[in-house]
């Protein structure tokens, strides 16, 4: 008891300077029985013991400062958790970014035509649309799903690898994510990371394809990574397939001299997996804060 006390406490003084920060963030309830309440920190008017037993939060969600009431053994933990934030890259593009555990990640898809370094003008990353040309292109390139610039805008671009090698897709003080940062976040969100980390599908933001009625094929988005089914573009020989199926990320890290690693989701089943791929297909890129 006196644990969750100290937790609450902070929890309080954070609620009270809570227009102090740029950041948003929310107030997560971890139910004993594995499932998790989420308030939004700028919904919280307040929150303390009405009992030695009960935690009382008054809030304004849904439309009223209606007392939430929960007691102690509903739950074991209460955190703080999904603080917000934006990077903005070389061509002025926001990207949002959420805090999970000690990392800071993008999340949105990158979108830049750009590296970071040099003359903008001179720093444009080649587009390569031809099937042929993007098969064992040497050099850094993007290109958007089906060659159709407006897919651009949900999803991202699809990169090679070789634009990740270079060491400058990422904006500034941000890098590429590792194997290592993906299996840190792996083992922190643990079992169903992949319906924790998918974007929450609605009837204007319908990405995810639809496992059949009861099931929209996405996630529940709970930390606010936003994973989106944005697709590949097969190093084999430069077809387009998986867009509202899959979400592949590229790290930074080699497995041989001619395939990397990557995670991806799918529409189809609630888990983050990872293998290894050749380096000349297309896929997302997520960036971590250095």
């Amino acid at each position: 008891m006196n644990k969750i006390k100290y937790c609450l406490m902070i929890l309080v003084v954070m609620v009270m300077f809570k227009n102090v920060f740029a950041q948003t963030g929310d107030l997560r309830i971890h139910r004993v029985t594995g499932t998790i309440t989420r308030f939004a920190l700028t919904d919280i008017i307040s929150l303390d013991f009405s009992d030695e037993n009960t935690v009382r939060i008054i809030h304004t969600y849904p439309y009223s400062a209606s007392p939430y009431y929960l007691a102690t053994t509903e739950f074991d933990s209460i955190t703080f958790c999904k603080i917000e934030g934006s990077v903005t890259d070389i061509e002025g593009k926001i990207y949002r970014t959420v805090k999970i555990n000690n990392d800071w990640w993008m999340a949105e898809n990158l979108n830049t035509i750009h590296y970071k370094t040099g003359n903008i003008a001179a720093s444009e990353i080649p587009e390569v649309t031809v099937a042929d040309t993007w098969e064992n292109y040497p050099n850094g390139a993007y290109c958007n799903y089906d060659n159709v610039a407006s897919n651009a805008s949900t999803f991202g671009r699809l990169y090679n690898w070789n634009a990740v090698n270079t060491g400058n897709l990422a904006p500034e003080g941000w890098h590429v994510s590792t194997r290592a940062e993906w299996d840190a976040l792996d083992s922190y969100i643990g079992v169903s990371d992949g319906l924790k980390l998918k974007s929450d599908d609605t009837p204007i933001e319908d990405n995810w394809t639809d496992v059949n009625v009861s099931n929209d094929g996405g996630g529940d988005d709970t930390y606010g990574f936003t994973a989106l089914p944005g697709g590949r573009r097969s190093g084999n020989n430069g077809l387009f397939s998986s867009l509202h199926d899959y979400a592949f990320f590229w790290t930074s890290d080699n497995a041989n001299s001619s395939s990397t690693w990557y995670y991806q989701m799918s529409y189809s089943n609630n888990n983050l997996t990872n293998s290894t791929y050749v380096k000349d297909s297309g896929y997302s890129v997520r960036c971590v804060r250095d």
